[in-house]
């Protein structure tokens, strides 16, 4: 299977380079990354269809325990048929599954802010199949405090700091014990952090849940989006804070 990088598809260019990807040859390979919207999507393995994607992010780590959920597809081989004679199962269905056991995140920053970030593992499991959707939190807990404690609170976006985030899913099939890998591909987020205080010169921050509208503009539906993420690197997200009297 040859795998085309889709990085190179939408032209990314940040300040320490254009991203790459990295997949190796195999049965399995990531094929994209795409936008979660609501709280079923960050739970639920489901069909996305298929001219959703996208290829780099801003992240506001204002509102502390930074964190940037994406979708990301990952294709395959097809399920294996039973082997059968009349009236005999030789070979079961799916006799040696792909299973997946841990998912990969590592990093390439654009420059130092602390410690190198060690690489995120999330221990999980789940089989693979010929296409499969999955949502993934691609920032470490520890990555996420180095953000915000050494980034400058600022709101013209002169402090930030570039990350390569590569995913990669590993696992081994069920009855040869044989492992295997999808590869990695690279998601860039643009990290900054605003400042409430040069904001609300009139009241005060109130820092606000990852959350979404519900209809009518009442209310707030949880969901995994943290609230300081955006998709793409056209427009910066949102403050992830609210101005109080």
């Amino acid at each position: 299977m040859k795998h085309v990088c889709l990085m190179s598809l939408v032209g990314l260019a940040l300040g320490f380079g254009a991203a790459g990807c990295a997949n190796q040859q195999g049965p399995f390979t990531i094929s994209r990354f795409y936008s979660l919207n609501t709280a079923d999507e960050c739970s639920n393995v489901h069909d996305v269809p298929d001219e959703l994607l996208i290829g780099n992010g801003y992240l506001d780590v204002a509102a502390g325990s930074p964190q940037y959920f994406i979708g990301v597809q990952i294709d395959g081989v097809a399920t294996q048929p039973s082997q059968e004679v009349p009236g005999v199962v030789l070979e079961p269905e799916d006799r040696n599954m792909a299973m997946v056991e841990q998912t990969l995140v590592t990093y390439e920053l654009s420059r130092s802010i602390g410690a190198t970030p060690a690489e995120y593992v999330v221990n999980n499991t789940f089989p693979l199949t010929e296409k499969l959707n999955v949502a993934v939190q691609l920032i470490s807990p520890e990555l996420g405090q180095a953000l915000l404690d050494n980034l400058a609170a600022v709101n013209d976006l002169s402090e930030t700091v570039d990350i390569n985030a590569r995913v990669e899913f590993r696992g081994r099939y069920t009855r040869t014990d044989h492992a295997f890998t999808t590869g990695g591909l690279v998601f860039p987020i643009r990290a900054f952090k605003s400042d409430p205080v040069t904001v609300c010169t009139n009241g005060f921050a109130q820092f606000v849940r990852p959350s979404q509208l519900t209809d009518g503009g009442v209310g707030f539906e949880p969901t995994c989006i943290y609230v300081g993420q955006s998709y793409g690197q056209f427009a910066p997200p949102s403050p992830p804070f609210v101005c109080r009297p």
